[in-house]
């Protein structure tokens, strides 16, 4: 869990399925801090309501993410990515 002291919002982050000792994002090649950051500066946010997930693009990354538990203010991220990956 990660407290982003500027907004107040609470992130958890995925655990990867086969490095499980370590965050998805990590192993994408992504930060916690690059995640969080294009969380909150990202330049597009759609619903894909396929997949359930909301789905930020920044700059540099995206971000795909989850409410935590339904819980307003707390998010849960999915992945992070750098956009020359997708």
């Amino acid at each position: 869990m990660f407290v982003d002291e500027e907004t107040g919002l609470i992130y958890y982050f995925k655990y990867d399925e086969t490095e499980t000792d370590r965050l998805h994002v990590e192993v994408r090649g992504a930060s916690v801090e690059s995640a969080i950051a294009t969380h909150r500066s990202g330049n597009s946010v759609v619903w894909n309501p396929e997949r359930r997930r909301w789905e930020t693009i920044g700059d540099e990354f995206g971000v795909y993410w989850a409410l935590y538990h339904e819980q307003a203010g707390h998010i849960f991220v999915i992945s992070c990515f750098r956009l020359e990956e997708s």
